[in-house]
């Protein structure tokens, strides 16, 4: 029996390992794609995302004088936590690769590990337009941060909707294990704000519209993409490829808390998998297509929105759990 458990443990992880490493590029071509289908254009190839980081990595990288060994450490600390955060999630219906108690709350402080390698490597090439980027970066996080705790902590509360299960420790597997379509009907109320949080912190996150486009190179609208204007060659790709792997992780917890799905069969939970971040990258199209990019000072006024609506969250979790095992509310 333990030995069947290992190699089932094997087969997950081995799965889940391969999507965290192979398939984020996919979904950005696949959004490039269909931003261009929808301005009625044929666009590049939904691989084009591959071809562009295989590119990079046969350049050669440009170091300036000014840049040290934060600069140079930068790129592979963002890769690493997004791929350590990444198998901390469940992904397609297993059990996530890491998973211990309170890895819920390791998983957002390793997510922060990559925004600070970026900030501290823009800041490390001595450029003032890197600077501007990364004060940018840092004021946002300032909301942003705490709307994300925020929006974990409403999942861990949802851990402990089972009575049986009251023990249950902040895990992001025990929590989004236990969930299905049904937990909707309990505790929609409390689920519906977190779901629009957590895609306006996607967005931000991601570097997508209304915040921010990865496509300019504008000097008073440039975010993510100037603090890495000084990275080339195969750290670029790595910048690349992280920002791809972020988008995929955040995708695929939002994924699993709309639409928490749960078979005895691995191809149909990795086809479900596909189905379910395909659908929110068309999400994410939609509000690009139709939206347009916000002032800086509009940024602020929507992060705080997002901010109310996962303390909203937290609330409602707190009232709905606390009737549900009839405690005083």
């Amino acid at each position: 029996m333990e030995s069947r458990d290992f190699l089932e443990w094997l087969l997950h992880s081995g799965i889940q390992i391969s999507i965290l490493a192979l398939v984020p590029p996919f979904f950005v071509g696949l959004i490039v794609k269909l931003k261009a289908v929808a301005a009625g254009r044929q666009g590049p190839p939904i691989l084009q995302s591959y071809y562009d980081l295989a590119r990079l990595c046969r350049k050669g990288t440009v170091y300036s004088q000014t840049t040290g060994p934060v600069f140079r450490l930068g790129p592979i600390f963002v890769v690493a936590s997004a791929m350590l955060a990444g198998m901390m999630l469940p992904i397609a219906g297993m059990p996530a690769v890491l998973h211990f108690s309170g890895d819920l709350i390791v998983f957002a402080y390793v997510l922060v590990l990559g925004r600070l390698a970026i900030v501290l490597a823009a800041l490390d090439t001595g450029s003032s337009f890197e600077g501007m980027g990364a004060s940018r970066e840092v004021s946002f996080a300032a909301t942003a941060e705490p709307t994300f705790f925020l929006i974990l902590i409403s999942i861990g509360l949802l851990g402990h909707a089972d009575p049986h299960n009251f023990g249950v420790e902040w895990s992001l597997t025990g929590t989004l294990a236990q969930m299905e379509m049904i937990t909707w009907v309990h505790y929609g109320p409390a689920l519906l704000p977190l779901s629009f949080a957590l895609f306006v912190l996607l967005l931000l996150e991601t570097s997508r519209v209304p915040f921010d486009d990865p496509t300019t190179h504008l000097e008073l609208t440039m975010i993510h993409e100037v603090m890495i204007l000084d990275h080339s060659g195969p750290d670029l790709a790595l910048m690349e490829y992280g920002a791809a792997l972020k988008l995929m992780i955040l995708n695929c917890l939002l994924g699993r808390i709309i639409f928490p799905h749960h078979f005895d069969n691995v191809l149909a939970d990795v086809l479900v998998f596909f189905i379910k971040v395909s659908a929110l990258s068309v999400m994410i199209v939609m509000v690009e297509v139709f939206m347009a990019r916000l002032r800086m000072k509009q940024i602020q006024s929507v992060l705080l929105g997002a901010l109310i609506l996962a303390a909203l969250s937290v609330v409602v979790m707190l009232v709905e759990l606390g009737e549900f095992r009839g405690l005083p509310t």
